[in-house]
């Protein structure tokens, strides 16, 4: 496997390494994880004594520790720590190699589409040691590098939808269809564009990177119909014609004086309206909308039982609730 050299990883063994070699020099105390020659894969341990793991290129690293960047912010390759309880905290996995890197330190990380997230699961068959344990991977929590369990428990219930109010929950957003359609059919790319950058003002970059169901909703009960066809097209999956990225990127070049307006029009242009409007008109997987409007609905749902912490959580088309145990929601990765 491409990292057996970092698995087995804990804190003890860590702060170990720390006394027996040098950091990586101008690194700002990074130390090597695995073979050093593999510098893209470091840690640093804090003044507190957690230790922060990092998949990163070491030379970008480098980069922004001159130029006064932060390593840990939504551009940075911070991907989990490790407290002195031996506990793993996952903080990010923005795709498969992230995912295969943290697999090696504790089994099994993957991203699940029907479990909404990423998940651990330690009954993987290339796995050994430890108990069978399956959790979901979320801000905060923390779970056990040896024995798999969680340390910060957590209550999820799978959601189910009330069939009787779900033809009624569709219907509310009829009108909203055909008239957040006929508003975005005069807008020019540059229009477009300027809500998307207001909307990432107001409501913050988390919302440019992944569809927010219950944001939509609130944008249509507040005839703000324009901004919820726009949000409700940025894709993490479900509307994979239209992909985030691209708008982030835009607003990331205009930011650093890199706009380009061929690419405005290519990302905000004709094509990404004729994509926008076969959704809302019902053409291909109509389905995805309705779902998207059920999903930003809690009166639409109710909560099955209660998952116990560390058994097999089945799939769910729907989601789930997840709380820590005082009821307070806790947020996926």
């Amino acid at each position: 496997m491409a990292f057996d050299d970092i698995a087995g990883a804990s804190y003890n063994k860590l702060i170990e390494h720390t006394k027996k070699v040098k950091p990586y020099k101008d690194s700002n105390g990074a130390y090597n994880l695995g073979y050093r020659k593999y510098t893209n894969r470091h840690f640093r341990v804090r003044e507190d004594g957690v230790i922060d793991i990092f998949f990163c290129d070491m030379t970008n690293a480098k980069r922004k520790i001159q130029e006064g960047e932060d390593l840990y912010g939504r551009y940075g390759r911070h991907l989990a720590s490790i407290h002195p309880d031996n506990s793993i905290e996952i903080t990010k996995s923005d795709g498969q190699g992230d995912i295969q890197f943290l697999s090696a330190i504790i089994p099994y990380v993957t991203h699940s589409q029907a479990h909404h997230g990423l998940l651990i699961r330690s009954s993987n068959r290339w796995k050994t040691g430890g108990s069978a344990q399956s959790h979901p991977v979320f801000k905060g929590g923390r779970f056990h590098l040896e024995s798999h369990e969680t340390m910060t428990p957590y209550v999820l219930q799978p959601r189910a939808v009330d069939r009787k109010l779900r033809k009624e929950v569709i219907a509310r957003f009829d009108i909203f269809k055909k008239v957040g359609v006929t508003m975005l059919e005069p807008m020019t790319p540059q229009g477009v564009f300027d809500i998307y950058k207001d909307l990432w003002n107001e409501y913050g970059e988390d919302a440019m990177h992944e569809i927010h169901p219950e944001l939509i909703v609130k944008l249509v009960q507040e005839n703000k119909y324009l901004d919820a066809v726009l949000l409700s097209v940025l894709s993490k999956g479900d509307f994979g014609w239209f992909a985030m990225w691209k708008i982030s990127q835009l607003i990331i070049d205009e930011k650093v004086g890199n706009f380009n307006k061929t690419r405005l029009n290519n990302f905000c242009g004709e094509p990404f309206k004729d994509s926008v409007k076969a959704i809302y008109k019902g053409e291909g997987e109509k389905d995805l909308l309705n779902d998207l409007f059920i999903k930003g609905t809690p009166e639409a749902f109710h909560y099955k039982d209660p998952i116990p912490n560390g058994q097999a959580i089945p799939t769910s088309k729907w989601g789930y609730k997840l709380t820590d145990l005082s009821g307070n929601n806790l947020i996926r990765i």
